[in-house]
This record gives C-alpha cells, sequence and structure tokens, in this order.
C-alpha cells in the first residue's frame, strides 16, 4: 500500500509511526510522475519522504545493535559450551 503526501501541507495531521509500522509506503507525490513515466519505475525508496526516512533509519540503527549484542551472546554461549579433555 502506498499513501502520497505533501508532508509539509499536513502536519500534525498524519501520524507517521503507524504508517510506517503498518507496512504502508508515505511518499512524496513527484513519485507517481516518475512511476508513469520511467521504465523501470524508479526505486520506491528514493520516494519517501523524511518524517518516515527518519523511522527507518532508527530502525536500521536498532537492528544493528540488536545483531551486535546477539553476535556476542552467541560468541559468550559458544566458548562456554567448549569441551574439556580427558585426563
Amino acid at each position: 500500500m502506498h499513501l502520497l503526501i505533501q508532508a509539509k501541507k499536513a502536519l500534525g495531521l498524519v501520524d507517521y509511526n503507524q504508517l510506517y509500522s503498518a507496512g504502508i509506503w508515505v511518499l512524496r507525490p513527484d513519485y507517481i510522475a516518475d512511476y508513469l513515466t520511467q521504465d523501470p519505475p524508479p526505486p520506491i525508496q528514493k520516494f519517501v519522504v523524511s518524517e518516515v526516512q527518519k523511522l527507518m533509519e532508527t530502525e536500521s540503527k536498532d537492528d544493528t545493535s540488536t545483531d551486535t549484542k546477539k553476535r556476542k551472546n552467541d560468541e559468550d554461549i559458544s566458548s562456554q559450551n567448549l569441551k574439556r579433555t580427558r585426563k
């Protein structure tokens, strides 16, 4: 799903966080012109409104820190599971 919006005219009227979490692409209106005139269509990420781009960047930073923590925990667990040699 897509929502074409002029963000400056919708200040305070749109909950970008809710739209983003629902998986709705919130795009600038110029996307439709490029979509209709270019073959292949342009990448949709290029037209995301700045408010949603900020949410996407925040989420990607959170994912990166979570992945780092997950890798560290995996390393800790693997080092704890070392087999002992017989004496």
